[in-house]
């Protein structure tokens, strides 16, 4: 397990810590890149949903892992304007961000990420952080100027997306895998504002 007592400062995306550095980076994923990115999304629900979803909901993730890696090889392929980075902690990838048009319907005007998913022993490395605002600055290539997400109303990383800015404007219904949950859908406006 990676373990960090202090970060002295981030410089040239090196992060400092007492422990040593470490490089981290965020690029365009490849699709040489999609198995990394399907492992560090069902290991990240893993961690995240252990207390929040039932076991069979999880067990359902770890199944179908090889369809979302052949459905996110395809959508690589047919859906090129689709936004799809990976974080990289010395060159490896921890973490994954899917971005493109809404799918949202009350937001369908906005871009929106689809998902952000950082391991755990990764977290605090401000990687994720790195990862939202590329994607917010594709987005902003893209021509979007609002930015709309769904989280898990207890996902922890609700507050990251409030740290950020977002503003929950709705709670709504939906089910994973048969499992009924609710997600909270924020809604980031103007968000070059939110480029640092």
């Amino acid at each position: 397990m990676l373990m960090i007592t202090l970060i002295f400062m981030i410089k040239n995306d090196i992060i400092y810590g007492r422990k040593g550095s470490y490089m981290i980076s965020v690029r365009w994923a490849n699709i040489n890149d999609i198995e990394e990115m399907c492992r560090v999304n069902t290991q990240s629900w893993l961690t995240t949903y252990k207390d929040i979803l039932p076991k069979y909901v999880l067990d359902q993730r770890i199944l179908s892992e090889e369809t979302r890696i052949i459905n996110t090889k395809k959508d690589l392929i047919e859906h090129p304007d689709n936004i799809k980075l990976v974080g990289l902690v010395d060159d490896k990838i921890v973490g994954m961000c899917l971005a493109g048009e809404s799918e949202t319907e009350s937001h369908k005007e906005a871009g929106e990420i689809y998902n952000l998913y950082l391991l755990e022993e990764y977290q605090g490395l401000h990687l994720g952080s790195k990862m939202f605002e590329r994607a917010i600055i594709e987005l902003i290539k893209q021509g979007y100027s609002d930015l709309v997400l769904k989280c898990i109303s207890n996902n922890p990383s609700c507050k990251f997306y409030e740290s950020k800015g977002g503003k929950l404007v709705e709670v709504i219904d939906c089910n994973i895998y048969g499992f009924p949950v609710k997600e909270n859908v924020y809604f980031y406006e103007n968000i070059k504002k939110l480029i640092k």
